[in-house]
């Protein structure tokens, strides 16, 4: 299983100070701090249960856009969110996307994904696919009909 060069870190103020020992360990190491935008499982409805404007849009663009002022590398973000943030970020902003579902997998509790095919056409750079390898009866299997599904 390959490594990722990023670990998440928080933005503005604690960002700029480097508040997150791995994140730093992590880019000391060549690799690069990323942001969490909003989680995969989180929808408009979760949003306004926990108090927040229950505009998930707004809320990734929000925070991407801080991750990049405070100079991380990268945004970890749904895969319905990769192409307004390729439109918003820097070129060389690296998208990591969590909610990554092969077209048979269950979405579980996950409400905002892309089969691993469309996240990476509509700009991806890392993939996070969790449970589909990891819960399938022959993981391996599992990994190899994704890779698979690029041919």
């Amino acid at each position: 299983m390959a490594k990722s060069p990023f670990a998440t870190a928080p933005t503005g103020s604690l960002a700029k100070r480097g508040q997150s020992r791995t994140a730093t360990d992590v880019a000391s190491r060549g690799g690069g701090k990323c942001r969490m935008t909003n989680l995969t499982s989180l929808d408009r409805n979760e949003l306004a249960e926990i108090g927040m404007v229950p505009n998930v849009e707004q809320q990734v663009e929000r925070l991407a856009l801080l991750a990049a002022k405070a100079g991380l590398r990268g945004v970890v973000c749904s895969p319905l969110e990769i192409v307004v943030l390729r439109q918003i970020l820097p070129a060389d902003t690296q998208l990591v996307t969590p909610g990554i579902r092969p077209i048979d997998a269950k979405s579980d509790d996950q409400k905002r994904t892309l089969t691993p095919r469309e996240a990476i056409a509509a700009g991806a750079n890392w993939l996070v696919i969790g449970r589909p390898i990891i819960a399938a009866e022959n993981p391996r299997a599992a990994a190899e009909n994704i890779l698979a599904s690029f041919h």
